[in-house]
């Protein structure tokens, strides 16, 4: 540290002043940083929550077709076992649109638990997304506060120089 006095002021020169210089550069640079980063995964989140909800339509008109189907298949099967009861069908016939019904029910079931598994899916994304965002937050506060308080210790330094005003003529 080296001291020189100029008009009423003490100028100070010292490495440490340069590198808290240098550490608000750093950190400023560390903000702007995380910002942009923060920016760009909002933009992924966004993407991947459109790509999660077209996904859910999708599901969701294959669940109307499938219910459609089942509810056919129903009344094919309670129709025909009227049929069948009068000699009218086969019963190996019948038991092939039983069979055929069945199989109805179970991709029904399969497309409702898919439904539900997308729903769950996008909720945790987003979950995952509002605690990314806290700590990000967290981050950035941390970040701001830092930078503040070393702009206020340098509020009258300019590169490695500081001007500190005496309090009285000595």
């Amino acid at each position: 540290t080296q001291i020189a006095r100029a008009a009423g002021d003490t100028l100070l020169r010292s490495d440490e002043i340069r590198n808290r210089h240098t550490q608000l550069r750093t950190l400023t640079e560390d903000l702007r940083a995380r910002e942009d980063g923060i920016a760009k995964t909002e933009i992924s989140h966004t993407a991947q929550l459109s790509i999660k909800d077209a996904e859910i339509a999708q599901v969701e008109r294959e669940l109307m077709f499938r219910r459609r189907h089942t509810d056919t298949s129903r009344d094919l099967v309670t129709r025909l076992g009227k049929l069948a009861s009068s000699g009218g069908i086969s019963r190996i016939e019948m038991a092939r649109l039983q069979l055929d019904f069945a199989e109805s029910e179970k991709d029904l079931s399969i497309t409702e638990k898919n439904l539900e598994s997308a729903k769950l899916e996008r909720e945790r994304m987003v979950n995952e997304r509002t605690r990314q965002r806290s700590d990000e937050q967290a981050v950035v506060q941390n970040l701001k506060s830092r930078i503040e308080a070393l702009q206020r210790d340098l509020e009258n330094s300019r590169q490695d120089h500081m001007s500190i005003r005496a309090p009285y003529a000595a």
